[in-house]
């Protein structure tokens, strides 16, 4: 007779291996998944848009108060240096960073951040070229420099009798100049109302010279500068500063050292067709690309009529700026940075404020296109195919363990029982009876049946212990002649009874 153990044991193998190769292919490569798929958010704008209406600066009443009061244009340089806080911190990055240029406003404070805002008047000042001045006594001459020391010459404040750049603000900026700011004229035939003149639209590109206060030694004694600032870190190797001296009885009291810069500024507005609202209140747009061309400026009349009245009132805004840290800055070997960013940030902010405050008869209309959001899904081909190739395998392990257990005939299945006594009572015999084909009658056995063989695997639970049982069925040759009857009921009993544990 057939033995069907074996067959058992090489499918229990099959079902180890498989399953160990299921479990390999499940978890192996779980880091290669994860390094394939990535999900990144995107924004993209809403085909609907709606429009607003934005003002445009013009002949009004603040602009008459403007020129008339000096507590307005103090109300005004505050405001700016306020609106400052929403500046951008590229703009106080080296030149190879695309420089960008942002229009603060609150008349659309509502709109959702990333927002695309069409047809947009930006304001925009680019510094073209600086270079450090390394003789200041020589390149500026006497009413510049009465700008930065002679608090009563004027030449840079508007809404106070006091000077700008004699105050001890470290990172206080200035565009100097060598006229005071005098009131718009008034119009002929303007009564009952003083209507002044509002200035036309103006293009600029002019070289200025620049000074920012670096340094005030600890120790003014030395009567003179240093050649390395507390706060800016090492200078550009070309800048020797230019010094101010503070009296106290005729004794030496302080230092104020200023890095004087020759700077090319081009200034204006310009019409952005696509800017994105950054922040609440803020709109951006991007001047010049990494290549160095400015495609918004170049394409645009950039003219503008407060592009001289925000010169006139910038260095107090950027003195205030500097006193509240509007910006955030970075100061430490950062000073050709920080003087383009100055300058350009507190011309936006002024700007900006103007436009809000010089409101005229006029408006313009833009047009909104608000957000929507989208996640998109990223799958790196270097990994994803060696997970698919490991997931693949283990899942053909599988399906070749379902074909071998379909295709497994041993047939008789194998009863695990707890008493080996039982074992003998619920074994099977219907085999042996098939193979027994003289059992059905009474007779001798003949000899074909006298060496059949037939096998049994069980086990025993009760201890944990597992024993092999073996029933034999034995049939024991007789050399004496016996009764056909008594020969078969003992090769019957010797049947039944030959359950025995090996």
């Amino acid at each position: 007779m057939r033995s069907f153990g074996g067959e058992y044991r090489r499918l229990s193998y099959l079902l180890v291996l498989t399953t160990a190769a299921s479990f390999l292919a499940q978890n192996l490569p779980k880091p290669l998944l994860a390094a394939s798929i990535a999900w990144s958010p995107i924004t993209l704008q809403s085909q609907t848009n709606s429009s607003i209406s934005l003002p445009v600066a013009g002949e009004s009443t603040p602009w008459d108060k403007l020129n008339i009061f000096e507590e307005e244009r103090r109300n005004l340089v505050l405001k700016s240096a306020g609106m400052a806080l929403l500046g951008s911190s590229s703009s106080f990055h080296h030149p190879e960073t695309p420089a960008t240029s942002r229009r603060f406003f609150t008349f659309t404070e509502a709109t959702p951040v990333n927002s695309s805002i069409h047809e947009l008047r930006v304001p925009f000042l680019m510094v073209d070229k600086l270079e450090w001045v390394s003789n200041p006594e020589v390149a500026l001459n006497a009413t510049l420099q009465d700008a930065i020391k002679v608090d009563t010459k004027g030449m840079l404040n508007i809404s106070s009798p006091t000077g700008v750049m004699t105050k001890t603000v470290i990172g206080n900026t200035g565009i100097l100049k060598t006229t005071p700011w005098t009131p718009a004229p008034i119009k002929f035939q303007s009564k009952p109302l003083n209507r002044c003149v509002f200035p036309p639209p103006t293009s600029f590109t002019q070289e200025r010279y620049v000074a920012v206060l670096v340094e005030r030694p600890e120790n003014p004694k030395d009567d003179k500068c240093p050649k390395r600032s507390r706060y800016f870190g090492n200078l550009p190797p070309q800048v020797n500063l230019f010094s101010m001296n503070w009296f106290v009885n005729d004794e030496l009291y302080a230092i104020n050292c200023y890095a004087i810069a020759k700077a090319t500024i081009r200034a204006g507005s310009f019409r952005c067709s696509n800017c994105t609202v950054v922040s609440r209140g803020a709109a951006e747009a991007i001047l010049s690309l990494e290549d160095g061309h400015l495609p918004q400026l170049e394409q645009e009349d950039t003219s503008d009529p407060l592009t001289l009245p925000i010169l006139d009132i910038l260095p107090e805004v950027m003195l205030n700026i500097a006193m509240i840290n509007a910006t955030g800055a970075q100061f430490w070997n950062n000073l050709d940075g920080y003087t383009r960013g100055m300058m350009a940030v507190s011309y936006q902010a002024a700007w900006s404020a103007m436009t809000d405050t010089f409101q005229g008869e006029d408006t313009v209309i833009a047009y909104v296109f608000p957000p929507e959001y989208f996640i998109t899904l990223q799958i790196d081909m270097r990994w994803f195919l060696p997970w698919l190739v490991i997931a693949c395998t283990g899942i053909l392990g599988g399906w070749i363990f379902i074909i071998a257990t379909i295709s497994y005939k041993g047939g008789d299945v194998v009863s695990v029982v707890h008493d080996p006594a039982f074992a003998a009572v619920l074994l099977d015999l219907g085999k042996v009876y098939e193979r027994l084909r003289t059992l059905n009658s009474i007779g001798k056995l003949g000899e074909a049946e006298r060496e059949v063989m037939f096998t049994f695997d069980g086990g025993i639970t009760s201890t944990g212990l597992v024993s092999h049982y073996e029933t034999r069925a034995l049939v024991v040759k007789n050399k004496r002649p016996v009764d056909p009857e008594e020969e078969l009921f003992d090769d019957r009993n010797m049947l039944l009874g030959s359950l025995s544990p090996t």
